[in-house]
């Protein structure tokens, strides 16, 4: 987590939201404010988003066929086990 210096001195900690929509909560159980953990993790996760599309982008590569061929209602670990032999990463790429 990061902390500027100058929110230490602030009457209350600035508002934080999320970048993204919320589509797991109940409403009647969602937060008011996301942890800074979960803010953290979703900062590196679109840093990672970010890198790997313009790394695509400049190596012009075509478009991915998994690319909008799922459902909502498809296993995640299944998708995601076909989009890592689709790109080709290596199971450590990300750490």
């Amino acid at each position: 987590m990061r902390v500027l210096p100058s929110d230490l001195f602030l009457p209350k900690p600035p508002e934080e939201k999320l970048p993204i929509p919320i589509f797991r909560s109940v409403e009647a159980r969602r937060r008011e404010r996301p942890s800074p953990d979960l803010l953290d993790t979703i900062e590196t996760r679109q840093h990672c988003q970010d890198y790997l599309r313009e790394n695509r982008v400049e190596c012009r590569t075509e478009s991915l066929e998994i690319l909008g061929s799922e459902q909502p209602a498809d296993d995640p670990a299944a998708i995601g086990k076909e989009m890592y032999l689709v790109v080709k990463l290596a199971d450590e790429w990300n750490a």
